[in-house]
């Protein structure tokens, strides 16, 4: 007996595996959609369960699973501070990004928030 081997689809494989089910959704059945993508019915239901949360990340992402931070509302905040920010031309360095996540985890009185390079590298 051979195994089959597991494939690990990207967030844009997903994508394009919904794209192609809403497309054909009314033609074919989800087995039929399956055998054509040539991937198991069983993974096509689980890529459409998650569908809401696989079509939040934005386009052009090659990782596989969809994780949120640890510190989803402080990274928010963040985020909008570094596009306000670059969209006033300012500089941002991971320095100053750390700074700036500080002084928010200060305010949200987040007190197990350090700020570092996996941290910074991650978001």
């Amino acid at each position: 007996m051979n195994p089959s081997k597991r494939k690990a689809f990207s967030v844009d494989d997903k994508l394009a595996i919904i794209k192609t089910y809403d497309a054909e959704k009314n033609v074919k059945t989800q087995k039929a959609i399956a055998e054509e993508l040539g991937i198991p019915g069983s993974t096509l239901r689980t890529i459409l369960a998650k569908r809401d949360k696989t079509s939040e990340v934005v386009g052009g992402v090659k990782r596989q699973k969809v994780r949120s931070g640890k510190f989803e509302k402080l990274e928010a905040i963040l985020l909008e501070w570094f596009h306000q920010a670059r969209a006033a031309n300012l500089p941002v360095s991971g320095p100053i990004l750390k700074a700036k996540a500080a002084e928010v985890a200060e305010r949200l009185s987040i007190e197990d928030f350090g700020g570092s390079g996996g941290w910074l590298d991650r978001f």
